[in-house]
Parts: structure tokens; sequence; C-alpha cells
């Protein structure tokens, strides 16, 4: 039961089993912490971040996942290397990156999936330096990389812009193998564009035999990356005209390319041929790239129009990208609208403090300013209090 709950994404039904099971009386085996640990790790995927000391957590799904570490611990199953490696995991989804560095650590023998799961964390915290660092520890201890391991790594160089570790990469998926996978394929043609090699990058792609859409997003967000928008426009011409139909991925890449070159009109163009069409319903992060797309411009009329067409709620980070726009452009009105919704999600959240007080300060609303400076000092932050002097 409690694995059908799983698979199925009930998580807290998965949980509330766990609990009626300790509750009669039930010792758990590691197959019921692997299952109820994957269950908070579920959990912590579709719960809103809350931003602590700059770090996104998932503060009710961690205190869950500490309590299932604890009596992993206790029954002696925390050293398992299957309930290890899904405590890394949930400890990842959930933003604690130490806790889950202390779980792998602390493994007495890892496999290559709990590898795999310390890099996920890594890339899923941003922190791509780390992915690689922890790449050249698996070589050094001789561990077997798989496609996964591979996707991880490509993804880390895409973040860093590692050339150099993209091409041992690609040496070793020719070496061993992996040069027929399309989904390898495709992470490494982005991952050559994001290191700006979008001539390697286009080669890799003429090389795949039937490009699909992954493979071709992938090649549209090298060039994208590179602030070449021409070349990323004429590939998805050249996409609709081979019969692919774009996915989100491509419009985010497509986004990114008109906003770097500074063509409103273009990527207003696109968003609403795609809409219009039903070739894709646009969510959140198209709407954040349209923000920042007419954001760099300062158009604030698109923008506002963009938050009056928005089908779905902005998330903390959407209102505070809003926020930042506001404050580069001195737009107080929508800087205020922002903030209400930022502090709505959060109400402590500093950061959107921060920002509208400085916009007060940067307009000469001098009193405005210190009654947010004043409610900053009152939440205790002498940090965020140094930021707005």
């Amino acid at each position: 039961m409690l694995t059908a709950y799983v698979d199925h994404g009930k998580a807290e039904k998965a949980l509330q089993l766990y609990c009626n099971m300790q509750a009669e009386g039930i010792i758990p085996d590691d197959r019921v912490f692997v299952f109820s640990i994957q269950a908070c790790g579920i959990l912590a995927e579709e719960e809103e971040a809350y931003f602590i000391d700059g770090q996104a957590m998932k503060c009710v799904s961690l205190s869950i996942g500490r309590a299932l570490h604890s009596d992993a611990d206790e029954h002696g199953y925390a050293s398992n290397v299957y309930v290890g490696t899904t405590l890394i995991s949930m400890y990842g989804k959930c933003g604690a990156i130490s806790e889950a560095e202390e779980v792998f650590v602390a493994l007495p023998q890892k496999n290559v999936a709990t590898w795999n799961s310390m890099l996920c964390t890594y890339l899923e915290q941003r922190v791509g330096e780390r992915a690689l660092s922890l790449y050249q520890a698996m070589l050094k201890e001789h561990v077997p990389c798989n496609d996964i391991t591979l996707i991880c790594i490509l993804q880390a160089c895409s973040e860093v812009g590692s050339l150099e570790m993209c091409k041992q990469i690609h040496f070793h998926i020719e070496t061993v193998g992996y040069d027929q996978d399309s989904t390898i394929l495709s992470s490494l043609i982005h991952a050559y564009g994001s290191c700006g090699e979008t001539k390697i990058s286009e080669a890799t792609f003429t090389e795949l035999l039937a490009a699909d859409v992954v493979s071709w997003s992938a090649c549209i967000s090298g060039h994208a990356g590179k602030g070449d928008c021409a070349a990323s426009v004429e590939l998805f011409e050249k996409m609709q005209l081979a019969g692919v139909h774009p996915n989100e991925f491509t419009l985010s890449s497509i986004l990114v390319a008109c906003s770097h070159a500074g063509l409103i009109a273009e990527g207003l163009d696109f968003f609403s041929f795609l809409r219009q069409n039903a070739l894709l319903d646009p969510d959140l992060k198209h709407y954040n790239s349209m923000v920042d797309l007419f954001g760099r411009a300062g158009n604030f009329k698109g923008i506002e129009y963009m938050l009056h067409r928005m089908p779905m709620e902005g998330d903390l980070t959407f209102w505070l990208c809003v926020l930042c726009v506001c404050r580069i452009h001195g737009n107080i009105e929508v800087g205020k609208q922002a903030f209400d919704h930022a502090i709505l999600l959060q109400p402590d959240y500093l950061a959107a403090y921060t920002i509208l007080s400085n916009i007060y300060t940067d307009a000469g609303l001098q009193e405005k300013a210190a009654q947010l400076r004043m409610s900053i000092h009152l939440m205790g932050s002498e940090e965020a209090w140094r930021e707005v002097e």
C-alpha cells in the first residue's frame, strides 16, 4: 500500500500510513523507510519554498524528513545505502544541502545512485561547481558513470560554463557508447551552447539522425545564451518546417534570445503565436521571461499587460523579479504591487522590504523608506539593515 501511494504521488497518504504503522507498533524495515522518505521528497516538490538567509527551504517537508531520518537511525537503517541515498535526495529537495552532504559522507557504502543523488542535489540548489568537484571525486574513486551521471554533469557544465569539462564528457560519451543516446546528446548540445561553443553545438546537433524537440531546443538555447537571436529564430523556423512542435523549453530559449537582443516585438509575437495556435500553454517561467523582456527596455505597460493576463498566481521568485525590475527603473506603483504579493506569500521576506525601501529612497520618499527600515529592524535582521543603508 505504501508503495502504491508513493508511485501515484500521494505523499500525504503515504506518510499517514507510516504514522499508522508506528501507532500500531509495526517495526519498519529499510523498504518502509525508503518509500516514506520518498513520500517526503514528493511533499517537498509540492511545497512553496521559504527563504531563510537567502536559501530556499521547504520547512514543513524538512521537519518531517528529519523525523524520518531520526527514526531510521534509531532502527539502524540510516547507514543503509538505499535509505541513505533516498535521504540525500529528500534533503536536496528540501534545500538542506549541508544535511544531504552529512548523510553522503557518513554512508559506509555508496553506489552510483548515491553519487547521482548528491549530484542532483547540487544541481537543484544551483551549485554546479560542487557537482563538478564531486564528479572528479567519482573518477578518483573509480565509480562507474551511467547516463544519469553524464546528464547531471553536462547540466553542471551548462551552469558553470566549463568548456574543458564539457569536452572531457564528450570524449567519455563517445568512448563508452552513449553517442546514440538522444537525451545525452541533447544535454551535450545545450552544454556546448551554454559554454559559448555554438559551432560545436551545431556540429553535434547535425550528427543526430532524428533530432527531437529536446535536441532542437537545446541548440536554440545555445545560440540564445550567446545572445545570437537571429540564429535562434532561424533554428526555430527550421524546427517548424521539420514538423517538430515546440515545447516549454523552446519558448523559454526564444524569449531569452529576444530579451538579450532587446527585441520586444519579436518576443511578444512568439509568445502570442504559440498561445493562439495552442502549440503550448505558457507557464509561470514564460511570464517571468516576458517580464524580463519588457523590464530590460523599461516597458512597464508591457509588464502590467502580462501581470493582468497571467492565468496563474506568481510565486516568490516571480514577484522578486518584478521588484528588481522596478528598482532598476524606479517604478514605485508596480514595485509596491509586487511587494504586496511577495509579503502575502512570505510576510517576513526581508529581500522584498529591502528592495522596496531602496525604490522609495531613490525616489526621494524618505519617510516611506524609513518605515520599511523600521519594519526590517523590528524583524531583527542587522544584515538586511546594513544592505538598506
